[in-house]
């Protein structure tokens, strides 16, 4: 699974999605957190290159207490809430 920093300049996401792969590493998964200095859809492409099966985006939702989980098989969205 990857947790990816939509933007990794943004002080709240870029907590937010350490606090999504600790949650997710805590709960026994293997988790990378992507937050390079790239445009989100070069780190998609790259999960996607990699064969990463999950990919966890979090972005201004994060405000809202939201993050998309997005499953590469059949490229399905869901909007889950989050909470720190």
């Amino acid at each position: 699974m990857v947790v990816v920093a939509t933007n990794s300049k943004d002080a709240a996401i870029r907590a937010a999605s350490e606090d999504v792969a600790r949650q997710l590493e805590g709960c026994g998964y293997d988790v990378l957190l992507d937050d390079r200095d790239e445009r989100p859809g070069v780190k998609f492409k790259d999960a996607d290159l990699v064969g990463i099966p999950f990919r966890v985006n979090v972005g201004k939702k994060v405000t809202e207490g939201m993050v998309e989980v997005v499953r590469r098989s059949t490229l399905d969205k869901e909007t889950l809430p989050f909470q720190p």
